[in-house]
């Protein structure tokens, strides 16, 4: 009989959801707390890549959303390293998608666009 996920990582998708939808509401301070509790919870148990990738994607867009787009390149770039998503078209064009935005946030248009034509 294989064992499943640790309650906690499996917990983790909750706390996810949680963040997207304080982020849909507007709120956040809050989503970042669910969304930071995620990516512990992710850690901890030693999740998928995807799983932390998303969670750092995610963490990433809230610091665009908040005015902090030198943050937000950082943590999309970070969150990069750490998983290739080349081989998924999804995460490579959301994480692209922040990075451009927090680029073009910057007034860096030019790397911006080199970014893109990449």
């Amino acid at each position: 009989m294989s064992k499943g996920p640790a309650p906690d990582f499996v917990a983790s998708y909750s706390l996810f959801g949680l963040g997207d939808i304080l982020m849909a509401k507007g709120d956040l301070a809050g989503a970042r707390k669910q969304h930071a509790a995620a990516l512990a919870l992710r850690q901890n148990e030693h999740g998928y890549a995807r799983e932390l990738f998303d969670s750092r994607v995610r963490l990433a867009e809230l610091s665009l959303e908040d005015g902090r787009a030198s943050d937000a390149e950082k943590e999309v770039r970070q969150a990069l390293i750490g998983y290739a998503a080349q081989s998924e078209p999804d995460a490579q064009i959301e994480s692209d998608v922040i990075l451009s935005r927090s680029l073009l946030a910057r007034g860096s248009q030019i790397a911006s666009n080199q970014h893109a034509r990449s």
